[in-house]
């Protein structure tokens, strides 16, 4: 969903992110601050006060974007719930949450945090607002107050947004949470909810292109952008809760492959590279010791040893010591395994038992079991 991100801070705990996107929608934003919205609402203001206002309500949606954000990871966080970073992007925010509740009760008071902190932030931007808004020629508490009842309004219309019944808005969160509490069934609560968001996707993608027909161009290509994402969001929030039911309370070892290739700590890499990267269309090898698993090499740590190189160097030259996003007991849960390859971007995942290695598991198996899945039970969605 994101693309490329930069870090820009950690706050209450969490690293913050910017996807480059958001550089796109933040001129866009800025622009229309300063040429269309502060000279419409407040038209006495000399013209050069404009654009530091629209800079003043670009900082000030950012920060209130954020706050909604570290709403919802904060409760999570509360309910025991692995959160990742937030990261600003072209749609606002959003909060990496790096495992979902089992509890439906917790999905909703979490959906919920996000509008209920916007409401909150609207409201206490409006009394700023009613404190400067008197009789006054100054231009800057009139600037101050137009971007402060700017901020008032697009807080609630963050809230008002995000609680329509659709998913993946927070509303339509509640609606799964509502809808799993009442049939004590997470995948069809969720299959429901994204039939939501599906309808909704479409009501936007028509209203764009009303507006592309009537010459708003503009308007009309982010109703249908909006449109695009909101039925991506949702269909892959659905295939991701096949997943899990498919997989949750089922060990690794179930679904692992035990004919496993591993390699010693002595092969030298252009060994390495023909018999077994060449040889096999692996990335990603287990080296092993006296029946011990030490560690892993992959194609990426040898892209820097010069190929005139290989036949003088090994394997303990590159290396890569065991470590958590790369190896998994068999005796973990399946769902976990499949959230971890996600989260980490592996594509497979060493099975090991303390330092003895008996298998892997790809995640190239798991999707086609879990499209599988959803195929045999399309019908009854």
């Amino acid at each position: 969903m994101l693309g490329y991100r930069v870090q820009i801070c950690r706050l209450y705990g969490f690293d913050i992110y910017i996807d480059l996107s958001w550089i796109f929608l933040s001129v866009l934003i800025m622009w229309t601050l300063a040429t269309k919205y502060f000279p419409k609402i407040v038209p006495n203001v000399e013209i050069q006060f404009y654009w530091p206002m629209a800079i003043a309500g670009l900082v000030g949606l950012c920060f209130s974007i954020l706050m909604h954000e570290i709403a919802h990871a904060l409760i999570a966080k509360y309910f025991r719930m692995r959160v990742g970073a937030i990261t600003l992007w072209i749609f606002g925010g959003v909060a990496d949450l790096s495992e979902e509740t089992d509890n439906p009760h917790h999905e909703g008071t979490m959906a919920i945090a996000g509008p209920v902190m916007s409401v909150v932030l609207g409201g206490v931007f409006y009394v700023l607002f009613l404190g400067l808004d008197v009789e006054t020629t100054s231009n800057w508490l009139l600037a101050a107050s137009a971007v402060t009842f700017y901020l008032t309004q697009a807080n609630l219309a963050l809230a008002i947004f995000n609680m329509i019944p659709a998913f993946p808005l927070d509303g339509g969160r509640v609606l799964r949470a509502s809808l799993w509490a009442w049939k004590k069934d997470r995948l069809w609560a969720t299959r429901m909810a994204g039939h939501t968001g599906t309808g909704l996707a479409f009501l936007l993608s028509m209203i764009g292109m009303f507006q592309i027909f009537h010459d708003n161009l503009v308007s009309g290509i982010w109703y249908m952008m909006i449109g695009v994402f909101v039925t991506t969001a949702a269909g892959n929030t659905v295939r991701n809760a096949i997943s899990y039911s498919l997989f949750v309370g089922n060990p690794v070892s179930r679904y692992m492959r035990q004919d496993i290739i591993s390699v010693s700590s002595n092969t030298p890499i252009d060994v390495l590279v023909d018999d077994f990267f060449y040889r096999y269309y692996l990335q990603t090898l287990p080296v092993v010791e006296n029946n011990r698993l030490v560690g892993f090499v992959t194609t990426e740590s040898i892209k820097s040893c010069d190929k005139r190189q290989w036949p003088w160097k090994s394997v303990s030259d590159y290396l890569t010591p065991l470590n958590p996003d790369h190896v998994i007991n068999p005796k973990a849960d399946a769902a976990d395994a499949l959230e971890l390859m996600r989260r980490s971007g592996q594509s497979s995942l060493i099975v090991a038992d303390d330092d003895r290695l008996v298998g892997l598991v790809w995640l190239k198996d798991l999707l086609r079991l879990a499209s599988m899945k959803t195929r045999l039970e399309a019908k009854n969605s």
